[in-house]
């Protein structure tokens, strides 16, 4: 593997989910990361080039990887069982390891100016694969099982989830995880909203392939995604267009927007037919019934407010340090009526198992984040790439500060490793030379 190869590596394998049995369960970009990693920290010190020079974004990122790995290792002193404390060192290695890759780009950034050109074409390669694997399984599911697919794309792990829609699982070999690849499907779909509303020329292909991907996303139903996705496009579409377009034309495409979409919820909220995926949607839609707005019983809110209060209530109980790094699935089936893997809201599980101080390092991470996109916006670079990537940024920051409030993306590895690699990226154009990582 090349230099060239590492960084398209780290990408392809932020789209799978290929396991190695070693003693523990042992992911392929886990070895990646720290085959790199390693290489990189070894070259440094060799040549003698340890230093990192003082960015508050770094360093935020550094307070939260030593938040994440003490809180990991206070699971011991909890006196969890084993288990319980070997799955916390795991999992926050795995959330360290996601997370440093923003270091590992920014090294290679520096090294390869095409980086920004390998990345975006290695995103538009694996996701051809991934979106091909979502519609023949879709046709298979939906219109006919008789298609000759292999087993492993139509055969779900015995301990996934069964619900209708859920069969859709993309490149996620080892694990059927609708949400986790629905996450990463709507990463895919936002990279070709970045190039649609970027690249000239391409725009109604891009448009088009994002636009399957938010059909994809609806057919695996799950909310969270539909909606974050939904959410991300819009946002990030108001805060890109703000200071590039006429004010009068930028009010006038709001309002085409409005007027576009205005129809499509009036329909989902006034369904009363048979299909489950877009019954799916008018659950967590709020409508508007004898001039209050309603909520669905079977919404994402109504559903999650059990796990929320038990998260608040492992806060109350451990304000300053929290219960421990991914204890909340252990205390929950402990002293629970309706135990859950975690709170459904990575908000209150940081603070629920990090405690007062996690939640200030999870959220300085998150400020530092917003402040570098605002410099981003700032800057006066034209080049076609930084645009897509920063637009890129935004609109994953965007999904994954919606998706928080009703999932836990915070402890998926893979949204964590593409967002780094992009906003490593990002940083890198806004920033050199006046700073480097070595």
């Amino acid at each position: 593997m090349t230099i060239k190869q590492s960084i398209p590596l780290l990408v392809v394998l932020c789209f799978m989910q290929l396991w190695l049995s070693l003693g523990i369960t042992m992911r392929l970009e886990d070895l990646a990361i720290i085959t790199i990693g390693g290489f990189i920290t070894y070259s440094a010190a060799l040549q003698g080039h340890y230093t990192l020079k003082s960015h508050r974004f770094k360093w935020s990122i550094i307070l939260l990887m030593t938040i994440l790995l003490g809180s990991a290792i206070s699971t011991k002193i909890h006196h969890y069982p084993g288990q319980v404390v070997k799955d916390s060192i795991l999992n926050a290695i795995r959330i360290i390891l996601a997370l440093s890759t923003f270091f590992i780009t920014l090294h290679f950034a520096k090294k390869i100016t095409v980086l920004p050109q390998l990345i975006s074409k290695t995103l538009r390669w694996v996701s051809f694969p991934a979106l091909l694997i979502c519609l023949l399984q879709t046709v298979y599911w939906d219109i006919s099982k008789s298609l000759p697919l292999p087993s492993f794309l139509t055969t779900l792990n015995h301990d996934a989830n069964q619900t209708a829609g859920r069969e859709i699982f993309g490149m996620y070999w080892s694990d059927t995880s609708a949400h986790g690849w629905s996450a990463i499907l709507a990463i895919i779909g936002l990279y070709y909203f970045a190039m649609a509303k970027t690249i000239k020329g391409r725009r109604v292909v891009y448009a088009l392939l994002s636009l399957l991907c938010f059909i994809l996303l609806i057919r695996i139903s799950v909310r969270a995604s539909i909606l974050g996705y939904a959410f991300a496009c819009i946002g990030t579409y108001i805060i890109e267009s703000w200071k590039v377009m006429n004010k009068k034309r930028f009010f006038m495409q709001i309002a085409i927007l409005f007027i576009v979409a205005l129809p499509i919820y009036l329909f989902i909220i006034n369904y009363s037919g048979q299909n489950y995926f877009i019954l799916r949607v008018q659950d967590s839609v709020p409508s508007f019934k004898g001039g209050q707005v309603a909520i669905d019983r079977g919404s994402n809110i109504v559903g999650r407010l059990y796990f929320w209060l038990f998260a608040i209530g492992l806060f109350q109980q451990h304000p300053l340090f929290g219960s421990g790094f991914y204890s909340y699935e252990h205390l929950s089936a402990a002293s629970s009526l309706f135990p859950a893997q975690h709170a459904h809201n990575s908000y209150l599980n940081i603070l629920g198992e990090l405690g007062i101080i996690g939640f200030f390092a999870f959220g300085w991470f998150f400020f530092q984040t917003i402040v570098l996109l605002k410099n981003a916006y700032g800057s006066t670079i034209q080049d076609d790439h930084f645009v897509v990537f920063r637009n890129l940024a935004t609109s994953s920051l965007l999904f994954f500060l919606f998706t928080a409030l009703f999932a836990n993306p915070f402890y998926d590895p893979h949204q964590l490793m593409i967002r780094m690699i992009v906003l490593g990226i990002v940083f890198n154009y806004i920033k050199k030379p006046a700073l480097i990582y070595v």
